[in-house]
């Protein structure tokens, strides 16, 4: 009996441990995505500028 208690023990200190890694794995990839959103929108962000720019460049050109 006190074998199968030690066993279990054993195994829900694996399966803690197991969580846990998990657990900070999810952490660092909500991190990642977070800087990956930040940078999506910063290039959307210069890509609209540039798109403007442009608009406005051809405008003055056929227009002038």
């Amino acid at each position: 009996m006190s074998a199968q208690i030690a066993q279990e023990r054993s195994h829900a200190k694996a399966e803690r441990a197991s969580h846990s890694a998990v657990q900070q794995q999810l952490s660092e990839l909500e991190k990642e995505k977070m800087l990956i959103d930040l940078e999506l929108k910063d290039a959307s962000a210069r890509h609209k500028t540039e798109l403007s720019r442009r608009d406005a460049t051809i405008t003055s050109v056929c227009y002038s």
